[in-house]
């Protein structure tokens, strides 16, 4: 009896045991279709297939309202939910597992979706009790901004470990929907998602690989607090549906996320005191107009790469984190998914420069090549001590990043043939998005510069001015009806 109870057991803990990576002939990961996944969580969605639909919306329910009513019973009766998410992303959201996901995906957004309205929540009771957090000046944060896989982590990494707790960076576990308590009378369940939320990480060695995380406290991206909003980068890379990839990149949702996002900055801060914030995310490139709005005396850190290899790591980045909740994962609109991302990140790139922010563009491979070099750069841009003894802690922290690099296997190839995509068509699509881009630039210009009203045309004079975003602008007028 105990024997076979070892014997069972053993037989779980085999089962649960990831799929190996596949390699090629170089010895280098190679990352396609296949995400490797263990063997009982392919068990449990085969299982999960055979149930009714209808079976599984009664067992674990989807629909904004149950969702709403566990969020309240979670945070102990609140019911002010506020407005800093939006509901239609939302619906949307939950809309799409419910009908696409398999059971494991149900099974994490039954779980998930209570516990992001719970944090709404309990931010709004913190807003209500506390009215003058809004009053808290978020002072020149340092934002890294860039292409995704361009360097952005390990230069974030670097950054952060030089300078230890001199700059306010998010760590894992708070990366989390903020890490708010959503009962301060039942704490433990911020530190119990994270540790689930990492545990989890390691099941899909495919996704480890492009994003590592190795302790609870390191540092990390706050697309988990941007998330909480419905209408993120993190939303349209776990959830395939290609209105919410274009509802995204829309001006409006850049404006939501960054007043959600200094919103959760702005009480950190009253609870810990001023400090110096360094964030790191390629989502703050789709819409830099609005980040320039949310933080204007930001100091803005941008990383280029070539962008076809960006396209690459992004199309495997959806393609594996959709896999996570549903089993069909269709190609096509993972491609188009991802040109949109990428495009939408170029274009935010190009946009910097007019953007009125202060930044420093740095390129990969000095990031990579040249980390001691490109680290005095930046604490000078940001006006950061570069004495000896942070240089000293600099040269540690590039050697243990170096070690975690290596600890993580061999290099990354990506079979974009499985995806029907070649360097040639990718750097095609990648000049259609540029000429778009242009012609969309060209349109907002004139739009921009031209005025009616009144049966009156006013055409602005001169050339727009780039430096000074808050300076009159001088027109020309005329009638209409003089114009004939």
């Amino acid at each position: 009896m105990v024997f076979g109870a070892i014997a069972v057991a053993g037989l779980i803990m085999c089962a649960m045991v990831p799929e190996p990576m596949d390699v090629d002939a170089d010895g280098s990961y190679k990352l396609g279709l296949r995400v490797p996944t263990p063997p009982m969580i392919r068990m449990v969605n085969w299982a999960g297939s055979l149930l009714p639909r209808p079976l599984l919306r009664l067992v674990l329910p989807l629909d904004v309202e149950s969702v709403k009513r566990r969020a309240i019973t979670a945070t102990g009766g609140l019911e002010d939910f506020g407005e800093l998410f939006d509901m239609e992303g939302l619906q949307m959201v939950l809309n799409t597992v419910d009908r696409d996901s398999h059971l494991i995906g149900r099974i994490q957004w039954w779980i998930k979706a209570p516990t992001m309205l719970g944090v709404h929540l309990r931010i709004t009771k913190t807003l209500r009790d506390y009215p003058q957090i809004l009053n808290q000046t978020i002072e020149q944060p340092i934002i890294i901004a860039g292409y995704a896989r361009s360097g952005t982590t390990w230069l974030h990494h670097i950054l952060t470990e030089s300078y230890g707790k001199g700059l306010r960076y998010v760590p894992f576990w708070e990366s989390l929907g903020g890490g708010f308590e959503l009962d301060p009378l039942r704490p433990g369940g911020v530190m119990a998602n994270a540790e689930m939320a990492f545990k989890g990480m390691r099941l899909f060695p495919s996704i480890f690989a492009m994003h590592e995380v190795n302790t609870y406290d390191q540092p990390e991206e706050e697309i988990g607090w941007t998330e909480l909003a419905f209408r993120s980068f993190l939303t349209t890379i776990t959830i395939q549906n290609s209105q919410l990839d274009s509802m995204v990149i829309e001006p409006s949702s850049a404006r939501l996320r960054n007043r959600l996002l200094k919103t959760i900055m702005q009480i950190k801060q009253f609870e810990e005191g001023p400090q110096r914030w360094v964030l790191k995310s390629s989502e703050h490139l789709m819409g830099v107009s609005e980040l320039a709005e949310a933080f204007p005396d930001a100091k803005i850190v941008t990383l280029e790469r070539d962008p076809v290899a960006v396209f690459k790591s992004q199309t495997m980045l959806l393609h594996t984190t959709r896999s996570i909740t549903f089993s069909d994962v269709p190609i096509q609109q993972t491609v188009a998914a991802a040109e949109v991302q990428v495009c939408t990140q170029g274009h935010g790139l190009a946009s910097v420069p007019t953007s009125g922010l202060d930044y420093l563009a740095l390129q990969f491979q000095d990031v990579i090549g040249k980390p001691m070099e490109t680290l005095s750069q930046v604490a000078k841009f940001a006006s950061l001590d570069w004495s000896t003894t942070v240089r000293s802690r600099a040269e540690v922290a590039v050697q243990a990043a170096a070690q975690r690099k290596k600890k993580m296997g061999g290099k990354i190839t990506y079979d974009m043939e499985a995806f029907g995509l070649t360097e040639a068509k990718i750097r095609n699509r990648l000049e259609n998005c540029a000429r778009q881009s242009s012609h969309e630039d060209q349109s907002t210009t004139v739009m921009e510069k031209v005025r009616i009203q009144d049966n009156v045309v006013c055409m602005e004079a001169g050339t727009k001015n780039t430096t000074n975003r808050s300076a009159a602008k001088q027109f020309n007028c005329q009638k209409l009806v003089d114009l004939f």
